[in-house]
């Protein structure tokens, strides 16, 4: 028998213990804390099946230099901080363009396509099943250009990678997501 420490017992730590306990091997789960406690918060408990391509970072100037002022939300960062992350951020700039970029896609979005399904069997083991929306996510913009823009991306996902989506009207969004009425509404 094979032994294993993997640290963290996070959603991906969890899995990747099961998973290697399935395969025979002899696991041993380490977090600071109970188990679920720091977990994976950055995804908000989302198991992404539409994010097929990487985050890639920004390669042109304006983009770049917004970041730099800080007139974006993307990142926030310390120049005296920064000396460590140098040669990390100069690879990510690296391999966010051109063939580098897309074998990235490649590679990454197989995953992806596989990520629900794969999780679908640790959600059962977890006996979670009642906990897990499958009918996806909504994102909201505040203009009808943004609106446009997001719906194109979301058109070329669904051409390129079979990945489903529908645009929402207004009532369609409010009979979706009710919530209480407003004074004068009735």
């Amino acid at each position: 028998m094979t032994d294993a420490l993997v640290l963290g017992a996070g959603m991906a730590g969890v899995s990747a213990a099961l998973m290697l306990q399935r395969r025979g091997w002899s696991v041993a789960l380490i977090d600071r804390q109970a188990p679920g406690r720091a977990t994976s918060f950055g995804n908000a408990g989302i198991i992404q099946s539409e994010a097929v391509e990487p985050f890639a970072m920004p390669r042109d100037l304006r983009s770049l230099w917004k970041i730099i002022l800080g007139n974006t939300n993307d990142v926030h960062w310390r120049l005296r901080h920064l000396g460590p992350h140098v040669g990390p951020l100069l690879s990510y700039w690296w391999h966010s363009g051109g063939s580098r970029y897309r074998q990235a896609v490649e590679v990454h979005s197989a995953l992806v396509a596989r990520a629900a399904e794969a999780h679908a069997p640790l959600i059962a083991a977890a006996g979670a099943e009642s906990l897990v929306r499958r009918d996806g996510f909504r994102v909201l913009h505040r203009t009808e250009r943004g609106m446009d823009q997001e719906a194109a991306v979301a058109e070329r996902f669904r051409a390129d990678y079979g990945v489903p989506y529908r645009v929402l009207s207004a009532a369609a969004l409010a009979k979706a997501e009710p919530g209480p009425e407003q004074p004068g509404s009735a």
